[in-house]
Parts: structure tokens; sequence; C-alpha cells
């Protein structure tokens, strides 16, 4: 009985795991779509109030700063490649960031690498690189 208990709990943990995986890989990809719009209120939903991302901390101070850095560039937009599961709480993915530089009206590009980390509620906990941004190109 007691093997058949432990076995029963093990499937249920990893169907909550499984089931969780696919919920933050949804809520990464939820964060990049609401990023392409430009919709920081919808992105502020996904965003716990201690979330710490791009440096700034609190919820507040990082919407702040996304709205800065789109009035800086507001022709800036991503391609996204794979978005995968590190573990239960973390989800990485790769970008292609596009821009309209201001000064020469040219389309700029520069890639990188993010990881999104979610807390237990599934709020966006926070957000680094894993791999920094390339210099831009044309």
């Amino acid at each position: 009985f007691f093997f058949a208990t432990n076995l029963l709990m093990d499937k249920a943990r990893a169907a909550f795991a499984g089931d969780r995986t696919v919920q933050i890989l949804q809520l990464a990809q939820r964060y990049g779509s609401l990023s392409n719009t430009h919709d920081l209120k919808g992105i502020g939903c996904l965003i716990a109030e201690t979330a710490e991302i791009y440096g700034f901390a609190g919820k507040p101070a990082i919407l702040h700063g996304m709205a800065d850095f789109r009035r800086r560039f507001p022709k800036v937009w991503w391609r996204f490649g794979e978005f995968k599961p590190l573990d239960q709480d973390r989800v990485s993915f790769d970008f292609e960031r596009y821009w309209t530089d201001a000064e020469t009206g040219r389309v700029r590009m520069c890639t990188a690498e993010e990881v999104i980390a979610f807390g237990v509620d599934n709020l966006i906990v926070g957000i680094t690189y894993s791999t920094l941004p390339s210099a831009p190109q044309d």
C-alpha cells in the first residue's frame, strides 16, 4: 500500500509539473505577443508587484522603464524563436529585435536570449538576459 501511494503521488506531481510547464510556456509566449503590440497594461497583468526586470525593481518602475524604452524606440518589434522550459519556474527564449533608427530611418536588428522566471502564482518575478544583445546590425 505504501509503495502504491508513493507511486500515485509521484504521478500526481508529474502531472502537475507538466501542467505548470504548459502554463508558464503559454504565459511567456503571451508576454512576447503583448510586447509586440506594446500593450503595457496587458504586460502589467503578468508581472508580480515585487518583480525585478531589466534592472528595475517593482512593477511601477518596470512598467515605467518599458514605457520609456518604447518612447525611445516607438517602432520596435520582436521575432521570437523557440520558447523552452528550463524547469518548473523558468522559460528561455531567443529573439531578434528590430527597430527603426530615428536618425537614419534604417531598420536595425540585434539578437539576444532571455529567461523569464515565474512565481507560484504564475506571475513574472524576473526577466534576465542569458545572452546579452548583440551589436546592432542593419
